[in-house]
């Protein structure tokens, strides 16, 4: 860095007006020319260049404006010692070097930035965010340069505050070479002839306009402020040897070290092609084979793909630069980032690279090693036809020997979270996420940490949020930060040095997306029959879901239409499939398809959340019912499934607590005034309208679990919500299982259930208070996790249900309880049973929460207590068959007319029958209840 300060200081000068007054800073482009800030300049009649570096001064020079905040001082007898490197490399999160003068120090100052993203004023000029570093008065028309491309990228225009250090903004290079091709050329022509520019990088970071990343470590961070090196997380990758056809993927995966292999391959033919699918580690295994070539001493060049696809109008001058550095350099080893990226170059521009690339290694001696991604097109497949014929003949091969990765498997994960957690370990962190972790947040979570890139982001993810590991059971911000980063990381070319809106080019993107996955789930039968389990709500990827490209062409085509018109340049150049795949998206032989179903199922919730944000809307600006509705009604087309709503539920949990009532109450109206759940019961199958059963069953869910106040007012909710769930069962019985299983998690107060059919109910994690169920069926019914204040049952059915680690008071009177189970109460369980018929009730304690049980008038048939801590046992007037008790402390037993208290506890170990006796009612004393509101 101190090499770069130097060099700036050298660069720069002062403008100052007639009185000496400084007005901004400049530096120099070329022998003749000063870039500056363009309100610097104007207007200032008189203005001074004054050049510190050799204490003289100009004052007779041409200036030309530009709209976008810049100016160009042409300064005809100047003769600099200095000019800055001009670039336009430059990625997010970069950071940044710039050098200037301010009113606080006229002799000169550093500041250190950070690259933030792109931004736009009122005017639609786009210019380039900085933040971390104060922006003073004075410092605009200073360099700004990239400390990772080693190029000056811009000219800062405006600070963000004058009170903070909040940094500023800055013009981009690429605006200014828009509208002046020539400077970049007069800027290298000066450059050659003064190589100190390029001495300052270790590694000759820069050659001319091609970028060489050479100089970077890794393609991210190992984690935050970490002084360890990618490979230290490096795992032997699987992989399978490839002869001549690049899609046959028939071989078996070998077993010899990757670094070996790779060079054996080297040696025998001289060009390495490393494939694979899209976040199977081939940048990182690249990156960690050049690192390798260069501890052995060998002279290497790393160049980024996409740098050829930003430069369209340069491709030739890039090209004879690549040449004439490997003319300069002999045995060099030349590498290659997603070659699959020159695709999108005019003609065949690309396919000519690597035709002269494979003939300079011939002629020269050096080698060739490429990765590219695996798409199964048919235009990949002929031209990486053509590669493997272009190689065999030019390096007289009878056969080209290619790698292909694979993506992780579990043993793979494993190693990976080992290295990982172990460098976490030497850091200082103890509360390491490890592989178990994974696999018990979700059931099968750990099929989305196939893809590398995810599970780094699981990792990232978990230490960033403070070690928490609920932090990885939020499965919706996860999707989202890799959905949101890849996408932005996709685009950052396309985007960078401020002409373009990166924002605006993510956002459509991601609406194409959406618009995909809408297309996939409508067309998909695996999608309409999905059945997940309910402790469980993510997709095994056993099978991938896609859509035809025929039948997504409308989709398709509006978003190259959006995407592409940034530039006239740009439009006319001939633009592959290619831009369109991702990290997690693909056409791969005609067909798209997201490489993980949880990401299709993610992006058709963020369809379903747009419309719950209109709602909010809606409702604010006051407008009426009917048109409320309307705003919900896009999402009667939007398929419904349990993943969707499950991470539907994780997005809206996080929306601000006003507008939730907002949302809510506008739910609530629509019920009440029967836009919601208008259906008639004896509706028949022919005129069954299914999209709009589709919108009520969505609403009553949405409503259900984000409606935290009483029922009161909402006559027969739950009943009106069972007659639509069984006309639904008519034409698609999945739906029915659907809506049953998003009773968990709510919260109902006040709140009648009457004669309704719960079977197959999911009531876990859930708050019910003053609830009734009247003459209800609840079989197979699961209610662990809940909490229960005055909740009863009168003339219930019950079999197969379960209530695990609950607490809270329940009465059950005349039921008919054919099989019952608690087990493992949270807090205090009341229990009281009368006029009941009781076939099979089996309560499992956990000996530290207190249980209370009262029987009255009921027919015990089988009743089995164990591992209980019973406060009090009553029993009154109950006809008893067996009732057993094992393994638990009884303090206070009342039978029949009987009553027993004694100062030592009774433990009873082992079967017991209880005779029915009787005593005095008032005699009798049952205890206050000591229940919770809370739900764990």
């Amino acid at each position: 860095m101190e090499k770069f300060k130097a060099l700036l200081e050298k660069s720069c000068v002062k403008i100052l007006s007639a009185q000496g007054n400084l007005l901004g800073s400049g530096f120099f482009i070329s022998k003749t020319e000063v870039l500056t800030a363009g309100h610097v300049v104007k207007g200032a009649s008189g203005c001074i260049i004054h050049y510190p570096e050799i204490e003289k001064s100009y004052s007779g020079f041409e200036i030309k404006y530009s709209d976008f905040d810049y100016a160009i001082i042409k300064i005809l007898d100047s003769d600099p010692i200095q000019c800055v490197f001009l670039g336009t490399d430059i990625n997010l999160n970069d950071d940044l070097l710039a050098y200037g003068y301010s009113a606080e120090n006229l002799y000169g100052e550093n500041l250190i930035l950070t690259l933030e993203g792109a931004s736009s004023n009122k005017e639609g000029v786009f210019k380039l965010k900085m933040k971390n570093g104060q922006v003073s008065k004075g410092n605009s028309g200073s360099p700004v340069l990239c400390l990772q491309s080693g190029q000056v990228i811009g000219i800062i225009c405006e600070t963000r505050s004058r009170l903070s250090a909040e940094g500023g903004y800055f013009v981009g290079m690429e605006t200014v070479f828009s509208e002046h091709s020539a400077l970049r050329l007069d800027n290298r022509e000066w450059h050659l002839q003064n190589p100190s520019w390029n001495r300052a990088f270790d590694l000759e970071q820069t050659e001319l306009s091609l970028r060489n990343e050479t100089w970077k470590k890794a393609h991210f961070d190992v984690f935050y402020g970490h002084h360890y090196d990618v490979e230290d997380i490096l795992i032997q990758p699987s992989y399978r040897d490839i002869v001549n056809k690049f899609e046959d993927f028939s071989a078996q995966q070998n077993q010899v070290n990757f670094f070996e292999r790779c060079a054996k391959i080297l040696k025998e033919q001289s060009v390495l092609l490393l494939t694979g699918p899209y976040g199977s580690g081939k940048t990182l295994l690249t990156k960690c084979l050049q690192k390798r070539l260069i501890r052995n001493g060998h002279n290497t060049l790393f160049i980024a793909a996409n740098t050829f696809r930003n430069e369209h109008n340069k491709y030739h001058d890039l090209k004879q630069s690549l040449i004439k550095r490997m003319h300069n350099q002999s045995n060099l080893y030349v590498l290659i980032d997603a070659f699959d990226e020159l695709q999108s170059l005019e003609g065949d521009q690309g396919l000519e690279l690597f035709e002269d690339l494979v003939s300079l290694v011939s002629e020269r001696g050096g080698y060739l090693i490429v990765n590219y991604r695996t798409l199964m097109s048919d235009d990949f497949k002929e031209q990486y036809g053509y590669l493997t014929l272009l190689l065999r003949t030019a390096l007289n091969c009878a056969e080209i020997k290619m790698i292909n990765l694979v993506e992780f498997g579990n043993s793979e994960i494993e190693k990976w979270m080992e290295n990982y957690s172990r460098l976490r370990t030497r850091d200082g962190d103890q509360n390491v996420l490890r592989m178990e972790d994974i696999r018990n947040t979700h059931k099968h979570f750990i099929y989305g940490c196939h893809n590398p890139l995810f599970l780094y982001i699981v990792n990232q993810y978990y230490y960033n949020q403070g070690k928490d590991i609920n932090s990885i059971e939020n499965i919706y911000d996860l999707y989202a930060k890799f959905v949101g980063d890849t996408v932005r990381g996709k685009f950052s070319m396309e985007t960078s040095v401020g002409a373009k809106a990166l924002q605006q080019i993510v956002s459509y993107y991601l609406d194409f997306l959406k618009e995909i996955a809408l297309n996939i789930a409508s067309h998909s039968p695996k999608f309409a029959g999905s059945n997940v389990d309910a402790d469980n709500f993510l997709d095994d990827n056993i099978e991938l879901m896609g859509i035809p490209e025929n039948k997504t062409a409308d989709a398709v085509k509006e978003i190259f239409n959006v995407l592409i018109p940034y530039s006239e340049d740009f439009k006319s150049k001939k633009i592959d499939r290619v831009l369109l795949n991702c990290y997690f998206f693909e056409q791969t032989n005609g067909v798209w398809r997201f490489r993980d179903n949880n990401i299709l199922y993610y992006f058709i919730s963020e369809k379903l959340f747009s419309c719950i944000s209109r709602t909010i809307t809606a409702v604010d600006e006051l407008k009426s019912l009917p048109e409320i509705f309307g705003e919900l009604k896009p999402a009667a087309t939007v398929p419904l499934h349990p993943v969707v709503i499950e991470l539907l539920l994780r997005k809206t949990a996080a929306i601000k607590e006003k507008d939730r009532i907002t949302f809510v109450s506008a739910l609530r109206d629509l019920i009440s005034n029967e836009f919601i759940l208008s259906v008639p019961p004896n509706q028949s199958e022919l005129h069954i309208d299914q999209y709009k059963i589709n919108l009520d069953i969505f609403l009553c869910i949405l409503f259900v679990q984000l409606n935290q106040e009483s029922y009161t007012g909402l006559t027969f909710f739950f009943k009106r919500f069972t007659w639509l769930l069984s006309i639904v069962k008519r034409v698609n019985h999945k739906m029915v299982g659907l809506a049953k299983r998003f009773y968990k998690g709510a919260r109902i107060i006040d709140a009648e259930f009457r004669r309704v059919n719960l079977k197959d109910c999911n009531f876990d994690q859930t708050y019910l208070k003053k609830v009734t169920f009247i003459q209800t069926k609840l079989y197979d019914v699961r209610k662990d996790n809940s909490a229960f204040v005055s909740v009863k049952y009168l003339l219930c059915d019950f079999a197969y249900t379960h209530m695990n680690q609950i607490n809270g008071d329940i009465v059950f009177e005349s039921c008919i309880i054919n099989s019952l189970k608690f087990d493992e109460n949270r807090g205090a369980i009341f229990l009281t049973f009368e006029n009941c018929r009781i076939e099979h009730l089996e309560i499992f304690g956990n000996k530290g929460n207190k249980v209370y049980l009262k029987f009255k008038n009921c027919t015990l048939v089988n009743v089995l207590v164990k591992d209980a801590r019973v406060k009090q046992l009553y029993l009154e007037t109950n006809r008893i068959e067996h009732f057993q008790i094992e393994t638990s402390k009884v303090n206070l037993m009342m039978i029949a007319n009987k009553f027993k208290d004694e100062e030592d506890q009774f433990d009873i170990k082992h079967k017991v029958d209880i005779i029915e006796s009787y005593f005095k009612p008032e005699d009798m004393v049952y205890p206050v209840k000591e229940t919770s509101d809370r739900v764990s």
